[in-house]
């Protein structure tokens, strides 16, 4: 949708990101979905999701914010 506003504006460079952005999202949550395959057992795939958003809030996104600050 953004990506088609985008594009009828003639910022084909902003709407390739905007196309891009939900491509990058569905290949991370298929990384998640297949190591959780893997584990195979509820408490277990929720334990390790915790533990990855809690490092990904606590850890990466910290640093990740100032390169992101316009």
């Amino acid at each position: 949708m953004l990506q088609e506003i985008e594009k009828k504006a003639g910022l084909s460079n902003i709407a390739r990101l905007f196309e891009a952005i939900p491509y990058a999202k569905q290949v991370h949550a298929t990384h998640h979905t297949r190591n959780l395959e893997a584990l195979n057992d509820a408490p277990e795939n929720l334990k390790t999701c915790i533990q990855g958003e809690t490092y990904a809030v606590g850890e990466m996104y910290p640093v990740f914010n100032p390169a992101a600050t316009f």
